[in-house]
């Protein structure tokens, strides 16, 4: 992540079981904020409470930056589809 270029980022494999869901959310809500953390699955596993706890205060910037690079992929896959279809459609 920006935070950590020329690092490689070591995330614990609690976090990383935090991160997977994470990922999951945005993929479909297309947004991950804190008011997420009150449903599930994150409240079944301790909520934002538990969720500070892990990240400690890199939370918030790391949803910023999970928002902004996964959301920019899916706008970049989906400017390729829109590609894709108009070029084949028209031939």
């Amino acid at each position: 992540m920006d935070r950590h270029k020329g690092n490689v980022t070591n995330f614990t494999e609690e976090q990383m079981e935090w991160l997977r869901p994470i990922k999951d959310h945005i993929a479909t809500s297309m947004h991950m904020g804190r008011d997420d953390f009150e449903f599930s699955p994150f409240v079944e596993k301790g909520g934002l409470g538990k969720a500070r706890q892990l990240f400690l205060e890199g939370l918030d910037p790391l949803l910023d930056e999970l928002n902004t690079r996964l959301l920019t992929l899916f706008h970049a896959n989906r400017l390729i589809c829109n590609i894709y279809t108009v070029i084949f459609l028209e031939f």
